[in-house]
């Protein structure tokens, strides 16, 4: 409710880890007018050569990785996400997700949270993504929250004078610099800016 009106009043985008499929499911009907998927690689125009990279990555890792119960890798096509948080032993599951990935060649390791993401340094990532969304929509200005390491990409832009970076989450060497304490305040600041855009 709170990010439909918000984007009743300005241009809002998403851009996501999740595959733009799954963000139209969660989001379609709140008016965005942008929706950015896989870490920033979605749209792109060298997508069909990633889609061949991250299913040769996904098949590497089914046969190098153990069959650990509670461990399954997710397969966006452009980005691949190894969990783990129903592992009994998340510590040398980590290890050996890290292992397996640092053998793959070419893939990027992101961490999250109680999972691994694999992405293309070749491919847009989320400060690319969100400098061509402002550039496309002629934006001078932004707002942008988040909570994952792929979101310091676009924190970076924060030194250009032309991003607002907050951080959900205190970290001590982001770039964003402001920092929300955690997800329960993300409706609070939604409420901030709703407010401020309904007074321009």
């Amino acid at each position: 409710l709170l990010l439909r009106r918000l984007a009743a009043l300005g241009k809002c985008i998403v851009i996501s880890g999740r595959s733009r499929a799954e963000l139209r499911g969660l989001v379609d009907d709140a008016g965005i007018a942008l929706l950015i998927g896989n870490h920033g690689a979605e749209p792109w125009a060298g997508a069909p050569r990633l889609r061949r990279q991250v299913a040769a990555w996904a098949r590497a890792l089914a046969g190098s990785l153990p069959p650990i119960p509670g461990l399954w890798i997710e397969n966006k096509k452009l980005s691949l996400t190894v969990h783990y948080r129903q592992c009994r032993d998340r510590a040398g599951t980590h290890a050996a997700i890290l292992a397996a990935a640092r053998a793959l060649e070419g893939a990027r390791i992101v961490e999250g949270k109680r999972a691994v993401g694999l992405v293309s340094p070749a491919a847009p990532h989320k400060g690319d993504a969100l400098a061509a969304a402002m550039a496309r929509m002629k934006c001078p200005r932004a707002v942008y929250a988040g909570d994952e390491d792929t979101d310091e990409d676009a924190f970076a832009l924060a030194c250009t004078g032309t991003v607002f970076g907050i951080r959900v989450g205190r970290r001590k060497r982001s770039r964003a610099e402001y920092f929300l304490r955690g997800q329960a305040e993300i409706d609070a600041l939604l409420g901030v800016l709703i407010e401020v855009a309904g007074k321009r």
